[in-house]
């Protein structure tokens, strides 16, 4: 029943960003408070059309990464080699100075994870959340994503069981598309 329930949101979530993502496509730029504060602006590195490859140059898949309403979130669509995708919400809680990101697969996997001090200026991005693992138990994961040039972002997501020892789970390379 639990299932049923995650895959039943999953589904309204996946459509409510779709109808989001294409209403705002669809609306002209207005001087958003989002678009020029300084929290709002802590992705600009990774925005673009990406090639994703793994240490020894394969193919893990392709990112496109943009700014939507007008500036307040940014949606990030995966699509690894076989087809599948994923897409993810990120925004910016003003309140709180941090981002929220709400992943969601075609597959029903769901995700979410926070990066409190957002409004720092390292050029290192960490999110973090929970998960259950399938016996049940809470689990840690974070994604961390570093710019290491214009044309060039580095990602590794890690998971944990008790927060002192953390697996690689993904790492790879963003290229910027020409």
């Amino acid at each position: 029943m639990a299932i049923l329930r995650r895959l039943i949101a999953a589904a309204i979530l996946a459509l409510s960003l779709n109808a989001v993502v294409a209403q705002a496509a669809t609306r002209p730029p207005s001087n958003s408070p989002c678009a020029e504060q300084k929290g709002y602006r802590r992705l600009d590195f990774w925005l673009g059309d990406w090639d994703v490859v793994d240490d020894s140059g394969a193919a893990v898949g392709t990112a496109e990464i943009k700014r939507i309403l007008n500036g307040c979130a940014v949606q990030f669509l995966w699509k690894d080699p076989d087809g599948s995708e994923t897409m993810e919400l990120f925004y910016y809680v003003p309140a709180l100075k941090w981002w929220r990101q709400v992943l969601i697969s075609d597959g029903g996997r769901t995700q979410e994870r926070n990066m409190p001090d957002a409004a720092g200026t390292s050029e290192l991005l960490q999110f973090e959340g929970t998960f259950k693992t399938s016996a049940g138990h809470t689990a840690y994961n974070r994604s961390s994503v570093t710019r290491r040039s214009t044309d060039e972002v580095h990602q590794r997501i890690e998971r944990s069981l008790d927060r002192k020892k953390w697996e690689t789970t993904f790492e790879a390379t963003y290229k910027r598309r020409s």
